[in-house]
């Protein structure tokens, strides 16, 4: 899974160790930007993958009738999110 799972485990001990109130002032402005490219790097990512689910034809959970649906479910968005992200993945694929 190229990895994903230690990446996110590193990130969970990052975050879990993070006392705001220890950063030093001069720092919080890096690491607020650093913690903000971590969120794009992810997001970007996510949008690419989005494609596969449709294509993985994966099981849906309870009273999920469309990938839509379980896109928005798993994701905690809306269904017209999950269609758009859907849409967009499948564009980037094209390019």
């Amino acid at each position: 899974m190229l990895d994903a799972r230690s990446v996110r485990e590193a990130l969970e001990g990052l975050c879990a160790g993070l006392d705001p109130d220890s950063v030093p002032l001069p720092e919080v402005l890096d690491l607020y930007e650093e913690l903000n490219r971590i969120a794009n790097l992810a997001s970007g990512a996510r949008l690419r993958l989005v494609r596969k689910l449709d294509e993985a034809a994966m099981p849906f959970g309870p009273g999920v009738r469309s990938v839509d649906e379980e896109i928005a479910r798993r994701s905690g968005t809306s269904v017209r999110d999950a269609q758009e992200a859907l849409k967009t993945s499948k564009r980037l694929a094209d390019q």
